[in-house]
């Protein structure tokens, strides 16, 4: 799993595996959604999605004034 925090410490962002299936799968179709960014919330304790779509490879890196993110 990748992720990054927010400089204050409050968000927890990190990719997900989004494939169904619930197993490795070594041959992904790239043109369906294969992983998405989401956020965890520290202080209430919920997570939402941030962005996701058709591709592969995402890293989350949250800049270090933590006004932007980038992938």
């Amino acid at each position: 799993m990748n992720h990054g925090a927010s400089p204050d410490g409050r968000y927890v962002y990190y990719s997900e595996d989004m494939y169904p299936g619930g197993y490795f799968q070594y041959n992904k179709n790239p043109n369906e959604q294969i992983f998405a960014i989401k956020r965890f919330d520290r202080e209430k304790g919920t997570t939402e999605t941030v962005t996701g779509g058709p591709g592969g490879a995402v890293r989350p890196q949250v800049s270090h004034d933590g006004s932007c993110w980038l992938l």
